[in-house]
């Protein structure tokens, strides 16, 4: 993102606050489960056809995606901080301990029967949702119609007084508005869209090691709020473990076309990249939706999706 240039009509009473300017939108603890012995990984671009080997740093992010503007109402004075990513990099130095255990666990199927696993897998998945540019027309429309007390939280005076002036004028600030991914994510406990379904949500580990990752890793059975976010979906959590939630308790292992519709259907759900250890498992991918999927129907995406989600849904016992 290109920060926006001072007036120099306009005095200044203070200077801006940023010390950071490559903002990944995919966090680089998250990515490490995704590279090879040496820490490297292939990006892909469905744009230019483009692949290169890079390091977990050197993909998925902007230049100051998260620095925000805060603009002063009378004088027209702006001010530029970075605060939101370093509030984000805080959120992320929680979630790596946690998800690293998970992702060491030594099994062949966790049905992740512990609460506190499933609410640190929900508290990833909240939090990566709404950063990824894929979502930010979802983003900002939850943000322009939805009230803050519809998310959990909201601006009170000292009286204890809820403010919604303040929640009206607070929704016009650019910095206010680039933290809401970790905002609702802190806030996904709130009774308006948790639910109380730990028993659904399962890891596959995949001991092909044929897990891809993307610049919009989260799928989605279907989208209409943050309540999906807790609902049938399907998140790779490394290299060899894919995350199911899906209603009732799973089979411990998924058929092989079964991995591969999700590979394709990974790579087209995917807004721009795709990453891998193995650029040949990228390309092999590639391929199959290209002279297979695609040209089965205009609508072969949503059609692979409800069929990957009704088989897991028939596995379920």
């Amino acid at each position: 993102m290109e920060l926006p240039k001072h007036d120099p009509n306009i005095f200044r009473t203070m200077e801006d606050e940023i010390t950071t300017s490559r903002h990944h939108y995919i966090p680089v603890f998250y990515l490490k489960g995704f590279t090879d012995d040496s820490g490297l990984l292939y990006r892909y671009d469905k744009v230019t056809n483009d692949v290169r080997q890079v390091g977990s740093k050197g993909i998925f992010w902007e230049e100051n995606l998260n620095t925000g503007i805060i603009k002063h109402p009378e004088t027209g004075e702006m001010h530029l901080w970075d605060f939101p990513e370093h509030f984000f990099s805080g959120v992320e130095n929680i979630l790596s301990e946690p998800i690293d255990i998970l992702r060491n666990t030594d099994a062949t199927f966790n049905l992740m029967a512990s609460p506190s696993a499933v609410d640190t897998l929900k508290y990833l998945i909240h939090f990566l949702f709404w950063r990824v540019p894929a979502n930010k027309i979802h983003l900002d429309k939850l943000i322009d119609e939805k009230k803050l007390n519809d998310l959990g939280f909201g601006f009170f005076d000292a009286d204890g007084k809820r403010s919604v002036e303040w929640e009206h004028k607070m929704k016009e600030v650019d910095l206010w508005r680039k933290l809401y991914p970790a905002l609702i994510a802190s806030s996904r406990q709130y009774s308006a869209f948790k639910k109380n379904n730990a028993v659904d949500w399962g890891i596959y580990y995949m001991n092909w090691n044929h897990s891809l990752t993307t610049d919009n890793p989260i799928i989605l059975r279907s989208f209409d709020g943050p309540s999906s976010l807790e609902g049938n979906l399907l998140f790779p959590l490394s290299v060899n473990q894919l995350v199911v939630a899906i209603e009732g308790r799973k089979k411990s292992s998924l058929p092989a076309i079964v991995r591969e519709q999700i590979g394709v259907l990974q790579f087209h759900h995917a807004q721009r990249y795709i990453a891998f250890p193995k650029k040949n498992y990228i390309f092999h991918i590639k391929d199959k939706l290209e002279n297979f999927y695609s040209p089965q129907a205009d609508n072969w995406a949503e059609l692979l999706k409800e069929q990957i989600f009704q088989t897991l849904t028939e596995q379920a016992e």
